[in-house]
Order: structure tokens, then C-alpha cells, then sequence
């Protein structure tokens, strides 16, 4: 549950930062500057917090959602004629790069918190369904359907907000369900271990 709320909190961070330059930045305003604030400052303190604290896996399922808030207004990093950078490629080329990034880092994930436990295949196959669930809908407004789309040009802010929030709270999920097997593991083979040396005692015995 630590885990969960840790991912949650660490994207409302980055919303909060978005919120900031939403206020700060304006069209033709974009610089390295923005790429500093909007995405270098909430990656790295996020990244400093999480690995301080011996939360590799939250750090990749945040890294997966990461991508998907900074993709947004007002930092557009999709749009490098926007954000400044990187000079001279294409929006759908790095609209790819972002795609590719979160997948992979949530694939990361997924194999991170899995690896090694005794999810049985139902768990493992809900894990991965979340996961592909917290990434759908971080990226809902990039979904070409004209609802979505009418609803992104009417009340852009308020769809990224919900988008990103609703994204935030089943990637906490996915984490609470994708490592639930650890504990459970865990304590099941400490119960085992106890159980042996009791029975090894037992045998020892005058």
C-alpha cells in the first residue's frame, strides 16, 4: 500500500509542476527552461525521493506514467518546434519515443515486481491488464476518436487533469496487485522456515 500511495503522490508532483507552468509559460515562451522545470526537475526529484527510499519498482511505474504528463500542455514535449527540444525531429517521432518510453518502463515494472514471487497466472495476467489500463488512459486524449477529441479542445486542462489523476490511481493499483505476492510469499516461507526448524528441534530433542 506504501508503494501505491508513493507512485500517486509522485504524479500529483509532476501535475502540480504542470499546473505551475500552465500559469508561468505561454505559446513562444518555450526554452531549455521549460524542458528544466517541466521535465528534468519532477523526474529527478522524484527519482532522488523514491531511490532514497528503496522504491525501485514505484520508480518505474511513475517513469511510465511520467511520459504521458510532460506529453501535455503547457510542456508539450511531443511538440519539439514547442519545447525547443530535441532541435530538428518530427512530433510523430517523438510522439513514437514517448509511447516507447512508458511501455518500456512499465514493462520494466511489471517484470520487476513479478519476478521471482508465486503470482499464479491469474494474478500475473491482472497485473499486466492494469498496467496496460494505467497507461490507456494516461494517454486517453491521443485516442483518435472525435468525442475525445471535441472534449480536449472544449476543456483540454480539465480532461489532462482527470486523465492523469484517474491514470495515477490504477497504477497505484497495479502496484498494490503486482506485489501483494511478495508479501504473501514472503510470510508464507517465514511460516515454512519456522515450521522446519521447529520440526528439526523436535528431532534433535533428548
Amino acid at each position: 500500500m506504501a508503494r501505491a500511495v508513493a507512485v500517486a503522490a509522485s504524479i500529483a508532483v509532476v501535475v502540480a509542476t504542470e499546473a505551475y507552468d500552465a500559469v508561468t509559460l505561454t505559446e513562444g515562451n518555450h526554452n531549455y527552461f521549460t524542458i528544466i522545470l517541466g521535465v528534468l526537475f519532477p523526474l529527478l526529484l522524484a527519482s532522488v525521493v523514491l531511490l532514497a527510499t528503496s522504491q525501485l519498482d514505484v520508480l518505474l511505474c511513475f517513469s511510465a506514467l511520467f511520459w504521458s504528463v510532460v506529453d501535455d500542455v503547457p510542456v508539450d514535449f511531443d511538440w519539439p518546434r514547442l519545447s525547443g527540444f530535441p532541435p530538428g525531429v518530427t512530433h510523430e517521432a517523438m510522439q513514437i519515443v514517448i509511447y516507447v518510453l512508458s511501455l518500456a518502463f512499465m514493462s520494466a515494472f511489471l517484470w520487476s515486481a513479478l519476478r521471482g514471487s508465486k503470482a499464479d497466472f491469474r494474478q500475473t495476467v491482472v497485473s499486466i491488464a492494469l498496467g496496460a489500463l494505467a497507461l490507456l488512459i494516461s494517454y486517453a486524449d491521443d485516442i483518435p476518436l472525435n468525442f475525445i477529441n471535441d472534449m480536449v479542445n472544449d476543456q483540454w486542462y480539465q480532461i489532462y487533469t482527470l486523465e492523469h489523476i484517474v491514470g495515477a490511481a490504477v497504477a497505484a493499483l497495479t502496484i498494490f496487485v503486482a506485489t501483494s505476492q511478495h508479501r504473501s510469499g514472503g510470510a508464507r516461507d517465514r511460516v515454512q522456515q519456522v515450521g522446519i526448524k521447529a520440526s528439526q528441534m523436535a528431532q534433535a530433542g533428548p
